[in-house]
């Protein structure tokens, strides 16, 4: 109990200084794991601790907390990059916590409080050399080799998990005996262990995850500290998170840039298909139209008048393909066209729902929307998941009166059911930007429209819907 007391501790003071998400953590104890680890599955955040290490308790959650808030959770497919790179996995993960540790000194004036071993200890390979800086929270002056520190300092500048990536890759062209498991062993790795190897193998296996969870003290917290074993233990934060929803993806990533020329200059065009309309009412006012109904009925409303009628806001839904192939020009495009119906919905002029989409899961926001999601929700990996994100969104598509779907044309995980969803009364629009001859939309969709660039697009849903 004093050990899961001192984990809880840790925790609320890790709330108290901003170092979690707002979402779902489970937190566990388990004696021989040798080591700490985190796994983001099922929109929830696990966190293993050894019952050993009381006395750097604190500095192992904060560690795995930043791998929480900065590191890549798809880590399957953040695999399959290294090993394309021909990158141990292991190397990796000492150049990740490098560069976690430092956004966690970074943002909370932290330092973290690692075991230092003797200089007899000290391992003199570059790979040591480079793990020493890590144990020391970036010290460059325990690492005697120059090119070593110029490495750990592009690591801790990386944007996100990927960039470490190319580092890597660097590193490996200067110290090729690096690629080498047996040069990064056991004897050299942090306090905290290999912990996203561990981290992967649950991410990847399922059972595994459970396992560990049935062997594990789960750590309760919040205002119900006695909740039964196995509760839900989210964060009060949670509960704003969409009912739609089964996953985050707003996170620490590098934020896209929205070009607000271009979406001013679409904002402008798409109002078009808002814009008011003319018509005519019956009145007794003299005008120089007159009612030949109303004169042939006897009526006082013999006269026409000239007004202005105004549409009703549209209920619309954006859905938003965040499959790896998005990657680069389409994902930005998808941003700022997200961002110019962002600004038709302010004004009034639509009302709906933003659904981001890929295997990995899908999130749904409500227009408008924060600057700042939209900045930080479009980023990519793996497959579409189109087909379970639409079935799984079918009540909010029924809502919709019209249903764009942003993605980049060879939709390859799952055939979408049109004559299901046509069946409910949704009707979808997909959208492409490329070569057109690329798309093959029409196989998925009620409608299509696939033009080379933004502008092009913006005409053509200006056009298509203004009949």
């Amino acid at each position: 109990m004093k050990k899961t007391n001192e984990m809880h501790s840790c925790h609320r003071e890790a709330i108290l200084d901003g170092h979690v998400t707002n979402e779902s953590y489970r937190l566990f104890r388990k004696k021989g794991i040798k080591t700490a680890c985190w796994v983001f599955k099922d929109r929830t955040h696990h966190v293993f601790i050894d019952e050993e290490p009381d006395e750097e308790i604190k500095s192992l959650h904060y560690h795995e907390l930043a791998h929480s808030r900065w590191t890549e959770r798809d880590l399957g497919t953040l695999k399959e990059k290294l090993d394309q790179h021909k990158i141990p996995f292991r190397l990796y993960n000492l150049f990740e916590d490098a560069r976690i540790e430092h956004l966690t000194r970074e943002d909370l004036i932290y330092q973290f409080n690692w075991k230092i071993p003797s200089e007899d200890e000290q391992d003199n390979t570059p790979f040591g050399m480079f793990y020493n800086m890590v144990q020391n929270n970036g010290d460059d002056s325990v690492c005697a080799d120059q090119k070593v520190v110029d490495y750990f300092n592009r690591t801790i500048n990386a944007k996100d998990s990927w960039e470490v990536i190319p580092i890597i890759v660097d590193w490996l062209n200067d110290f090729p005996e690096e690629n080498k498991e047996e040069n990064q062993g056991e004897d050299k790795t942090p306090k905290n262990g290999f912990d996203l190897e561990r981290s992967l193998e649950l991410f990847l296996d399922n059972e595994k995850l459970l396992e560990l969870i049935s062997l594990s003290v789960e750590v309760n917290f919040g205002e119900n500290q006695d909740a039964p074993q196995g509760q839900d233990n989210a964060n009060e934060a949670d509960k704003d998170l969409p009912d739609f929803s089964d996953t985050d993806y707003i996170k620490s990533y590098k934020a896209l840039e929205i070009d607000k020329n271009v979406v001013n200059k679409n904002t402008q065009k798409l109002q078009k298909i808002f814009r008011s309309k003319i018509g005519y009412i019956n009145t007794k006012r003299p005008s120089k139209r007159l009612n030949i109904k109303g004169i042939i009925q006897d009526s006082e409303n013999i006269y026409k008048q000239k007004v202005e009628l105004r549409r009703d806001t549209r209920k619309f839904n954006f859905i938003v393909d965040l499959s790896g192939s998005m990657g680069g020009v389409p994902i930005k495009a998808a941003a700022n066209i997200v961002a110019s119906f962002n600004e038709l919905a302010k004004q009034g002029l639509l009302k709906g729902n933003l659904i981001l989409t890929s295997t990995y899961g899908y999130q749904t926001f409500s227009f408008p929307l924060k600057e700042y999601t939209i900045e930080h929700s479009f980023h990519t990996s793996g497959g579409e998941g189109l087909k379970d994100t639409m079935e799984k969104t079918l009540n909010i598509l029924k809502q919709g009166e019209l249903n764009f779907c942003l993605t980049d044309g060879k939709l390859t995980d799952g055939k979408i059911d049109r004559k299901l969803f046509n069946s409910k009364g949704v009707k979808t629009y997909g959208l492409y930007i490329g070569t057109p001859d690329y798309a093959t939309l029409s196989n998925w969709f009620d409608y299509s429209c696939a033009k080379e660039t933004i502008d092009e697009l913006i005409e053509e849903i200006t056009r298509q819907l203004i009949k």
